[in-house]
């Protein structure tokens, strides 16, 4: 494993660990933040950043050089992933969310506080900007700059995120605690007493 990689992957989580710091602002103040700042936190928090980079320590691709890893077409498609997994949680835990002061990062409420909308309309909004995401995702995807002898590693570096995303999607889908009212998630550990 090379250490760059490691190291790129412990970045991405003390990042995540950043805005979970950013969210609390939002949280307390029981206010959602502008659209662009929320694109900023999400991008950290959703977990979406870490996946990448631990996806590019698996299998060849550990071979990518920095050079095709912080390339900015794959950085936006990092972006991407992050953005829709984010997403998808926030679409999925709404009704949750709803019922609780202080969730305030996400993308639903975002859009229907800055523009004063239903919620109704607002969850299609969400809807049409993560549709966005996924169509520019298989747009460069299917248009990458040219890698010459890794261009095939790359391609299937960045199918591979597509099925990290897909697969996110369908824990979130499938979890049947923790995104129902009034749900939360259980240790995964108990502790016994003796």
């Amino acid at each position: 494993m090379p250490q760059r990689l490691y190291d790129k992957y412990i970045a991405s989580i003390h990042n995540l660990l950043i805005g979970y710091a950013e969210e609390k602002v939002y949280y307390r103040a029981n206010t959602p933040p502008p659209l662009p700042v929320y694109l900023i936190i999400r991008q950290e928090t959703s977990g979406g950043l870490p996946f990448c980079k631990y996806v590019a320590m698996q299998k060849n691709y550990r071979e990518l050089p920095d050079d095709v890893l912080e390339h900015p077409h794959i950085l936006r498609i990092h972006s991407l992933c992050a953005w829709m997994i984010g997403m998808h949680n926030d679409f999925i835990s709404l009704p949750k969310e709803l019922h609780r002061e202080g969730d305030t990062m996400n993308l639903i409420k975002v859009i229907q506080h800055e523009r004063k909308i239903p919620v109704s309309e607002a969850y299609m909004e969400a809807l049409k900007t993560h549709d966005s995401y996924l169509d520019e995702f298989m747009l460069l995807h299917q248009h990458l700059p040219p890698f010459g002898k890794l261009q095939s590693t790359v391609y299937d570096y960045v199918q591979d995120l597509g099925i990290m995303v897909a697969g996110v999607y369908a824990w979130h889908t499938h979890d049947v605690s923790r995104y129902v009212n009034g749900g939360y998630v259980e240790g995964e550990y108990i502790s016994q007493k003796h």
